[in-house]
């Protein structure tokens, strides 16, 4: 995956997430991505540019036009350039399916590291707790039967006598 991939599917993670903490319904939120040559960029705009560290308007505008062309995001006919986007339907649903997968990748990073590297350790001692456990409890048993022989001889011995 390039980078204009990541920043595309950063772009439309951040706008999903915007839609659902504010209690937006998708097809009402819009948001202002205006670049400006000037410090008076959009308000979602600064904020991605915060989130990805991209200060480049060029970069941004590769991202937004990728975004524009792939059908995940369009804009309001009347508005300026970038400053009436809103997500579109295949957008939504694939920025939901990229948080299911990093949510996803992060699970197999802890299952992998359970199997690769606690269970070879924590099963071989399990298997040694048994293993003397039940060593220890036939060591008692056949000590227990020796004992009660001896017991019997010892009474043997006194009724011979």
């Amino acid at each position: 995956m390039d980078n204009l991939d990541k920043y595309l599917d950063d772009l439309l993670l951040f706008m999903a997430n915007e839609i659902e903490d504010k209690s937006f319904q998708r097809e009402h939120a819009t948001f202002n991505f205006q670049l400006s040559s000037s410090n008076e960029d959009g308000d979602d705009l600064k904020e991605f540019k915060n989130i990805v560290n991209i200060n480049n308007n060029d970069i941004i505008e590769q991202i937004l036009m990728k975004a524009i062309n792939e059908n995940y995001i369009n804009t309001r006919p009347y508005c300026q350039k970038f400053s009436g986007i809103y997500l579109e339907d295949t957008g939504f649903k694939r920025a939901k399916a990229i948080k299911f997968n990093r949510k996803n990748s992060k699970k197999k990073i802890l299952t992998n590291s359970l199997d690769k590297f606690i269970a070879p350790i924590v099963i071989p001692i399990i298997s040694a707790v048994i293993v003397a456990y039940l060593t220890s409890n036939i060591q008692n048993n056949q000590l227990s039967n020796e004992i009660e022989k001896l017991k019997r001889d010892i009474e043997w011995i006194k009724q011979k006598k």
